[in-house]
């Protein structure tokens, strides 16, 4: 035992000057995510009667920004030290409640103050078109839901399970660099000038996650390309051609999914070059698994 603290006290003195070097050998303590890790979450300090870091309060301290359903957590120190090493005693430590410590449950009587993230599921229902309603001239980018909602009734569902941004290039919004007054999809996303360094926002463009059963009138699945050359290319306009009148011309939402599984995929389960309803799907690499797609047509609000 005084060997397995010791690890864990040179790795805290580690974090203070290589703290990549020390959660490298971490590795092991996170689990599998098959969708995309949140932020990490401090909510609480271990001051009280210990450190809640409880899934409702977080979920309603941080709206829309972690999903209802988890299908992972993971907890470790503010310092970076994974829970499971720290031998202290947990509460809660799952999907349904979150993260708990109870001080009067270690022998010492203190927690440590932990941090939390969670794995929310990509988009296992369909995405909607790519919506740019502002551009930066004013005051900033304003993607906002409750904006989208109104300028396009019925085209986007009354509670999107997620939100996609990206610049009019295509660069996702993460990798700008810019600071985002708001990026979830119960607000929609909002870049400000005045958080950014440089004093200037780009001109960012967003699609959602609805739910599939938002759509009443899906058509047939669709596979008319092989990724036997440079990729798979189920784009909207040769699909038009070669099953003329079976596709509407402006769908309201897409889906695709893995041929050979069945199973639904989302932007960012590869790196696909397009992915909404405006141009269709096109994967371009060549170790693309063979896609089909299919489109919402229903002329019903949802």
């Amino acid at each position: 035992m005084k060997d397995f603290l010791c690890v864990i006290l040179i790795c805290c003195w580690q974090l203070q000057h290589t703290r990549v070097t020390c959660r490298q050998n971490y590795v092991d303590y996170v689990p599998e995510c098959s969708g995309t890790w949140t932020s990490f979450y401090d909510r609480d300090n271990p001051s009280g009667t210990g450190d809640w870091e409880s899934l409702n309060s977080l979920q309603s301290e941080n709206p829309g920004e972690i999903c209802d359903n988890p299908t992972a957590v993971y907890a470790e120190t503010v310092t970076g030290v994974p829970a499971e090493l720290t031998g202290e005693v947990f509460q809660s430590y799952d999907t349904v409640n979150g993260f708990i410590c109870v001080s009067a449950d270690q022998t010492d009587k203190t927690c440590h103050d932990y941090r939390v993230n969670f794995c929310c599921r990509d988009c296992d229902g369909m995405i909607t078109k790519l919506y740019d309603r502002d551009d930066p001239t004013g005051a900033g980018d304003w993607e906002d839901i409750n904006s989208l909602t109104s300028e396009n009734p019925g085209k986007i569902c009354a509670s999107p399970s997620a939100i996609y941004a990206e610049t009019m290039d295509g660069v996702a919004a993460e990798s700008t660099g810019e600071v985002f007054e708001h990026y979830n999809p119960t607000q929609g996303f909002i870049c400000k000038k005045d958080s950014q360094s440089d004093g200037e926002c780009m001109d960012y463009r967003v699609k959602f996650c609805c739910p599939a059963d938002t759509c009443s009138e899906w058509t047939n699945w669709y596979d008319r390309d092989n990724p036997s050359g440079n990729g798979d290319f189920e784009l909207l306009r040769y699909l038009h051609n070669e099953y003329p009148l079976q596709i509407c011309r402006r769908p309201s939402g897409m889906q695709v999914r893995d041929k050979q599984s069945g199973e639904i995929v989302s932007p960012d389960d590869g790196n696909f070059q397009h992915f909404d309803t405006t141009i269709g799907f096109a994967c371009s690499d060549r170790n693309c698994e063979d896609y089909e797609v299919r489109f919402c047509c229903s002329r019903e609000v949802f």
